[in-house]
């Protein structure tokens, strides 16, 4: 998902449609993202299991 994909599913257009999730779902979602995208990518990073 895109940046602005990721926008219009916290925005609420009045008249339109309300927000799809809350800002706190958003915060915690974007959080996940980050996280999946940087162990999907960071296969050159080493990484000890100790």
């Amino acid at each position: 998902m895109n940046p602005i994909q990721e926008t219009f599913l916290e925005m609420d257009w009045e008249n339109v449609r309300p927000s799809v999730i809350s800002t706190r779902s958003y915060t915690l979602l974007n959080a996940l993202w980050a996280f999946r995208h940087f162990f999907r990518h960071a296969y050159r990073v080493p990484i000890d299991f100790i």
